[in-house]
């Protein structure tokens, strides 16, 4: 009888999350995730390295489901808890945005129509969308990894790989705990990230992204829950870090400082601290949490647009090189331009050039070698 009861409590609250909600109104969402998730797949699918136009599909497709599972887990512990604590809130709106944004889309997002009544119910309702999209994301990196190949690529930057981009990707304190866990590379390799795997890594990119403790983002909600009005001082403080980043590290946060501005820096006031509700110490265990989180996610250079990816071939050429004084050219069926000179009494050993006519990952015509005595 306990478990009939607690089911039945269980679909009465669903009942009151989702009455209100007319079929129009699901329509217009439903239809605007439905776009969303093939525009991450037809993103996907024009850089897949797929041999044939089945295996392109199954890569994105793979990739758009697992994404889309994160985005909707993200959201969705934001909708959940803003009805369950009274507060009128919309369903999720999805943004798709593709071939402009290397994922696909730009996230997606909910409206709150009223206010959270007290500071615990703006904590819930700022906190869980975050750990949703943390705790789906971190089974989706370790299945992806353990998919994900080795391939025999030399960058000028450290990262990760993924389809034909020529966009090294970064990676996160937890992101290359996981890799270099689940992944023994030998010298000369890097990872090329399998779809599930990517998937993961824009979902802790999106959840690090949401953590900033600025404006209204779930961290600027989460920082005026602790600081009050004094958020606007971490706010600005961060803001300036990211600034520092643009400058130095990444040109790419120019793009989240411009939104981010425009966002506005500062958390709007409202009434929460005239109530006397505060927050227990299971909320403040969270709120720390929260702070780790970002920390594991954090990517401070996501997108390495400058990285030079030469590839390897997979053989070395199978003759014995000649001995020359002079510049040499030799045609040979492979992939990239190598150049070799001569080691320990008469071996040969190589080392590779860029070749900025061949197209990184997806090298198909000959090319010369050149031989340097």
């Amino acid at each position: 009888m306990k478990i009939i009861d607690a089911a039945r409590k269980s679909i009465y609250s669903w009942r009151i999350i989702f009455y209100h909600i007319t079929p129009r109104v699901w329509q217009k969402h439903v239809l605007l995730f439905i776009v969303t998730f093939f525009s991450m797949a037809w993103t996907y699918y024009f850089h897949s390295l797929g041999t044939s136009a089945f295996s392109r599909f199954l890569e994105a497709f793979s990739y758009a489901f697992v994404l889309s599972g994160i985005l909707l887990s993200h959201e969705l512990g934001h909708y959940i808890h803003a009805r369950q604590y009274g507060v009128e809130a919309t369903l999720p709106f999805f943004i798709p945005l593709p071939f402009l944004s290397p994922f696909g889309t730009l996230g997606a997002f909910i409206r709150m129509k009223s206010l959270p009544p007290d500071r615990r119910a703006l904590f819930d309702i700022s906190y869980w969308g975050p750990a949703m999209s943390f705790f789906t994301s971190v089974p989706a990196i370790i299945a992806g990894l353990l998919l994900s190949e080795k391939v025999p690529v030399i960058t000028t930057q450290s990262g990760f790989l993924v389809g034909d981009n020529d966009i090294v990707f970064g990676g996160s304190l937890l992101f290359d705990a996981l890799a270099g866990l689940l992944i023994n590379l030998p010298d000369g390799y890097t990872i090329l990230l399998h779809p599930i795997a990517f998937a993961g890594w824009v979902g802790l990119f999106v959840t690090a992204i949401n953590l900033f403790p600025i404006g209204q983002l779930d961290g600027g909600h989460l920082a005026y829950v602790f600081l009050g009005k004094r958020q606007k001082f971490l706010a600005y403080s961060f803001f300036g870090i990211l600034v520092f980043l643009a400058l130095e590290v990444s040109q790419g946060w120019m793009f989240w400082i411009f939104m981010l501005f425009l966002m506005g820096l500062r958390h709007p006031p409202v009434r929460m601290f005239e109530s006397g509700v505060g927050l227990d110490k299971e909320r403040i265990r969270q709120g720390i949490l929260s702070v780790f989180i970002f920390i594991l996610c954090f990517i401070p250079e996501p997108l390495k647009l400058n990285a030079k990816i030469i590839t390897k071939p997979e053989m070395a050429p199978q003759f014995e090189m000649p001995r020359f004084d002079n510049f040499h050219e030799i045609n040979f069926t492979t992939s990239e331009k190598e150049v070799y000179y001569p080691f320990n009494a008469g071996k040969w050993e190589t080392q590779w050039t860029d070749n900025a006519s061949i197209s990184p990952l997806n090298l198909k015509n000959s090319s010369v070698f050149t031989g340097v005595k």
